[in-house]
């Protein structure tokens, strides 16, 4: 083998070697936002095995706290309000288009907004698939982890191919695994194939569905990347400090439930002199070899005194549980600190918040906003784009109707909702009944804080569904006047009463 062989399959090692560190890295910031409950105790047993056996492991009682997504949550706060959209061209607003656009594309927009943003808190980059189905536009957020790309020599960030696994079924209608690649240009699929313990790709292009050229119809690759931090590479380093964190939490509270409160509750019986402790056939070195405490490991052990009566007793240890629950704390606040949050909304014994200090959170958050506002925005931008291309081509094709396709000149206008001091009932009362006054707001802008999913004409048509029953059901009943008595009769001024 010359040296440069050498070289190539060195530097083929060091390539498998970053993708697969990138990611194992996503898939635990994944876990551990989605609170999976089976990988969170794996990775705390690994933690824990670096100082416990795996015998004190088995019978410890696993305790864990998901602070992560919490965290995660507060922090993605771009979509917390629907962002409106509308399209533009030549620099004119074009109703039309904004109308067939916003009604076309998932009416639960904003959920998928939020998820988007929230993943790329989680892991600095998110992706979203952008397809055709069902003769609608549809977006799908998924962890950064499961998809793989290869990237251009003079730009990082710009992707040439992407690839994801897979099933599909074969002719047996099984469920058979693939690797589904895009470029710019194509559109197949390889067949994976498991060797030893490995997977291995086929090397044969297998078209997938109709498309037996396996061409790429929109000539874009369909998905849009959300990335808040240049970091040098495609992907970026994620919230791992976070995650960091919250293992050595879920590695203390663990600690404190078994070494001091569970622990501190049973004790550990001592048999003193009573011959558990002598050597036997089976253990020539006593009981003492493998010394464990716990209410199911008592000790024996014996003393030179052979004339000391035997004793049994129960001895406790000395936990510091205030000390180790002061320590959970303080790391639960030193990250939210670090994050620009506020340390007191994760203490369960945190006081209520008041006026002012909203205020400063609402700063804060405002701070935070805007960091994130431009990314969103080229998100949006990109997001835009591809889904006009594929838009296009589906009405070009007849699936779509009624649609008019949108120009290559036209563009999307977005804007966000701002962040607000968040006021009482009647304060927010108080300035609805200004807004409307002035003409600020409509009835629909108030209505959809309360159905964020719906759009304008669907909100309008719940408004006057909901008004027509209000009507129905409080409409006043005049009640009927009855003739007055005799003595309840008006006197005529002029009249004298003898």
């Amino acid at each position: 083998m010359d040296s440069s062989s050498a070289v190539a399959i060195s530097y083929k090692e060091h390539t498998i070697n970053q993708i697969q560190s990138r990611v194992s890295e996503q898939e635990k910031l994944f876990d551990y936002y989605i609170g999976d409950k089976s990988s969170l105790l794996q990775y705390l047993r690994e933690v824990q095995e670096i100082t416990f056996n795996e015998g004190d492991i088995d019978e410890m009682q696993s305790n864990f706290l998901n602070i992560t997504k919490k965290v995660i949550n507060q922090l993605a706060i771009v979509y917390r309000e629907s962002a409106k959209r509308q399209i533009l061209s030549e620099g004119k607003l074009d109703e039309d288009s904004t109308n067939e656009y916003n009604s076309i594309i998932p009416r639960n927009i904003n959920t998928i907004d939020k998820m988007a943003h929230r993943y790329a808190k989680l892991q600095n980059t998110s992706l979203t698939r952008i397809y055709f189905e069902d003769g609608k536009i549809k977006y799908e957020i998924r962890s950064s982890h499961l998809y793989d790309v290869v990237t251009s020599d003079d730009n990082p960030y710009k992707i040439t191919e992407l690839s994801y696994q897979r099933y599909f079924k074969n002719e047996k209608n099984e469920d058979e695994l693939y690797k589904v690649y895009w470029t710019d240009k194509e559109h197949y699929r390889k067949k994976l194939v498991k060797v030893a313990s490995l997977q291995n790709v086929g090397l044969d292009k297998i078209p997938i569905g109709n498309n037996s050229d396996m061409i790429n119809p929109y000539g874009v690759i369909p998905f849009a990347d959300l990335r808040l931090e240049m970091q040098g590479n495609y992907w970026g380093s994620g919230a791992t400090d976070l995650v960091n964190i919250n293992e050595q939490i879920n590695f203390l509270l663990s600690d404190l439930i078994n070494g001091g409160i569970i622990m501190q509750a049973w004790g550990t019986l001592v048999f003193q002199d009573t011959g558990l402790g002598l050597p036997t056939n089976n253990n020539p070195k006593g009981n003492i070899q493998n010394l464990r405490v716990g209410p199911k490991h008592p000790i024996a052990f014996e003393t030179q005194n052979s004339e000391k009566s035997g004793s049994v007793s129960v001895v406790n240890g000395n936990p510091l549980i205030a000390d180790v629950m002061n320590v959970i704390d303080w790391m639960i606040k030193l990250i939210a600190i670090t994050k620009g949050l506020n340390p007191n909304s994760f203490l369960a014994d945190a006081k209520a918040t008041s006026g002012y200090s909203k205020v400063i959170d609402s700063l804060e958050q405002l701070e935070m906003r805007q960091d994130d506002i431009e990314p969103c925005r080229e998100y949006e931008d990109v997001r835009f784009d591809i889904t006009k291309k594929i838009l296009n081509y589906h009405i070009s094709t007849g699936e779509i109707t009624n649609y008019k396709p949108l120009d290559e000149d036209t563009y999307l206008q977005v804007t966000f909702s701002e962040i607000t001091v968040p006021k009482t009932t009647e304060e927010q009362i108080a300035q609805d009944e200004y807004d409307l006054k002035m003409g600020i707001v409509s009835v629909i802008d108030i209505a959809r804080r309360q159905f964020p999913d719906l759009e304008d004409a669907e909100i309008e048509k719940k408004i006057l569904a909901n008004k027509e029953i209000t009507k129905k059901f409080t409409a006043e009943v005049k009640p009927e006047i009855e003739p007055l008595k005799e003595t309840e009769k008006e006197i005529p001024e002029d009249e004298t009463v003898k």
